[in-house]
C-alpha cells in the first residue's frame, strides 16, 4: 500500500456493505483523501469524512476536475505532504465494465492505482455455486442486446449478463422467447449482491416476463444463464 499511495488518484472498489467491506488499509487510505469522488450512495458510506466530496454524475466533468487538480498540484510544486490525494469510489472491480476503463483512456496510467472489490459476477456465480471460468460475460448496461442475441443463437455454455433499467431480466426473457432457440437455459437472477436485500433466484422464462425484481441502491440485476440439456416431457 505504501508504494500505491504515491499515485495521486486511488480508485477503490466498494460493495453494498460499504466501508465495513473494505480492508483496514483501504479505510486508512480513504481517510487521507483530500477529494472524495463517488456516487451519492458511495459517498453516503463516509458521512463524516472531512474531505471535499465530488458526486460522480457527469463522468467527463469529473475527469476534467481530477485532471485539473493533479496538474495544478504539479505546477505548484507542492511538498509531498501537501499533495492532493484523490480517492474515487466505484462499485466492485473498477476495471470490469467500470469507470476505471474510462479513467485509463483519459488520464495517464501512472496517475492511477486500482483497488478492486469483489465484482457482482464473482458474487453471483458464488451464490449459485457454479464455476465461471468458462462463462461468457456480457454487459447490456447502456448497450444493445445484440451481443447477447448472438451468444444465445450460438448456444453459449454459460452467460453472465449485466443489466440496467431498460434491458431488464423481463426484457431478456422476452428475447429468449422470441429467439425460440433449441438450447435451453437455467436462468438465475441475482439482485443486490452483498447487501441486506440480496437475493438469488432461479426463474423460468415465463416467470421472468412478469416478475417484479428488487433493484435497491441502484445496483443492476445480473441474470446468470447456464445451458442445460433439453427438458424431457414428464407423464401427467
Amino acid at each position: 500500500m505504501a508504494n500505491q499511495a504515491l499515485t495521486p488518484v486511488q480508485v477503490v472498489g466498494i460493495g453494498l456493505d460499504g466501508a465495513d467491506g473494505l480492508t483496514e488499509s483501504l479505510r486508512l487510505l480513504i481517510e487521507q483523501a483530500t477529494l472524495l469522488v463517488g456516487s451519492e450512495r458511495h459517498l453516503s458510506y463516509f458521512p463524516n469524512h472531512a474531505a471535499e466530496k465530488l458526486p460522480l454524475t457527469n463522468f467527463r466533468l469529473v475527469i476534467d476536475q481530477i485532471r485539473s487538480r493533479v496538474v495544478a498540484s504539479d505546477q505548484a510544486d507542492l511538498a509531498k505532504s501537501a499533495n492532493p490525494l484523490i480517492v474515487v469510489l466505484v462499485s466492485g472491480d473498477p476495471l470490469f465494465f467500470g469507470f476505471g476503463r474510462l479513467l485509463l483512456t483519459e488520464l495517464p496510467a501512472d496517475w492511477l492505482t486500482f483497488h478492486p472489490h469483489l465484482s457482482a459476477v464473482q458474487l453471483a456465480f458464488s451464490r449459485i455455486k457454479q464455476p465461471w471460468q468458462d462463462a461468457q460475460l456480457i454487459s447490456a448496461h447502456g448497450r444493445s442486446l445484440d451481443e447477447l442475441t448472438k451468444a444465445l443463437q450460438q448456444g453459449a455454455e454459460k452467460i453472465a449478463v449485466l443489466t440496467d433499467g431498460t434491458n431488464t431480466p423481463a426484457e431478456i426473457a422476452h428475447l429468449i422467447v422470441k429467439l425460440d432457440h433449441p438450447t435451453q437455459y437455467q436462468i438465475w437472477v441475482c439482485e443486490n449482491l452483498g447487501g441486506a436485500q440480496e437475493l438469488a433466484s432461479s426463474c423460468s422464462r415465463s416467470t421472468m416476463v412478469t416478475k417484479i425484481f428488487i433493484k435497491g441502491f441502484g445496483l443492476e440485476l445480473k441474470p446468470i444463464c447456464s445451458k442445460t440439456r433439453p427438458a424431457k416431457k414428464l407423464p401427467m
